[in-house]
């Protein structure tokens, strides 16, 4: 789909920059489009089919002015956890972990604004069997974007996934000014790509959450976001599947744009919903992706 740049006073560069990553948001939506129209693989007798899906939140988590904070939602005895995603009060604050956490999903964020705000951490549980947690990291140097990309171990299929700058033991650095592009499925894997607008080099790392699965389907929902324009897009799954895991990505360089990424629904959730905030001058291309699975 043809994808607009307002014509505002930004240096060669930086537009330059910006219309790269635009074509790439159109080339990754054409590429979803196709992924999505794939018939499933047949389903094995040994792979047990995802059921049962369930989401919960980890509650609020108040974080004061200035300062970070972090929360883990856990999934219920007798589910695991497969996905998950973040919604947060106001774009002032930042996320910059949002990852599987054992059975359960961690969000930790900054507060940028000069009141106290809130993140809410949110976890997809189901039943599955041989679940495995597949990671990759890459450094960024400032001022440019790179990509850290997950793959699942063959034999098993992706559920979900998220991301992390500069992880120590779950948590972040003290440096929250990194713009994650992209935080979404990329083949039988997660994609991490961020946008480095700090004076050092960082380094971003993805999560891939995999299980044994019959079939899984990525679905990609393609919009467009003109300046001030605030909207949600939801990527749905097809008839008899449920949204597992889902993300985003968008040509926004230095110009965070997502608010909240969450299944969308508390039960049996069969798409993903994400809300974005354009505050900037350029209209960008955008993605919304959900990994479905077969299941209730």
């Amino acid at each position: 789909m043809p994808l607009s740049v307002a014509p505002v006073p930004y240096v060669e560069e930086e537009i330059r920059m910006r219309l790269s990553s635009l074509r790439w948001i159109a080339r990754a939506a054409i590429a979803v489009t196709v992924m999505a129209l794939l018939p499933a693989l047949a389903a094995s007798p040994a792979q047990a089919a995802l059921v049962n899906t369930v989401t919960g939140s980890g509650g609020v988590v108040q974080i004061a002015p200035g300062a970070s904070g972090h929360g883990v939602a856990t999934c219920p005895s007798g589910k695991t956890a497969v996905g998950g995603g973040y919604d947060k009060q106001d774009s002032s604050i930042l996320v910059d972990v949002s990852r599987p956490d054992g059975n359960g999903w961690r969000v930790h964020a900054w507060n940028t604004g000069s009141i106290a705000l809130h993140i809410y951490p949110w976890v997809v549980c189901a039943t599955v069997t041989g679940r495995v947690i597949a990671n990759a990291a890459a450094s960024v140097p400032a001022g440019i974007s790179a990509s850290a990309t997950a793959a699942c171990p063959s034999g098993r299929r992706l559920t979900g996934g998220g991301f992390a700058f500069d992880t120590a033991n779950g948590m972040a650095s003290a440096n929250p000014n990194i713009t994650p592009v992209m935080n979404g499925p990329s083949g039988q894997g997660w994609k991490a790509d961020a946008f480095n607008v700090t004076g050092v080099t960082r380094t971003i790392r993805s999560y891939a959450v995999c299980a044994t699965l019959p079939s899984n389907t990525i679905i990609g929902a393609p919009g467009t976001i003109a300046p001030g324009q605030s909207p949600s897009i939801k990527a749905n799954c097809p008839a008899g599947q449920v949204a597992t895991g889902g993300g985003f990505a968008y040509g926004g360089a230095n110009v965070r744009l997502e608010w909240f990424s969450v299944p969308g629904a508390t039960t049996s959730p069969n798409n993903w919903w994400v809300f974005f905030k354009n505050t900037s001058p350029i209209t960008f291309g955008v993605v919304v992706y959900a990994v479905c699975t077969p299941g209730t």
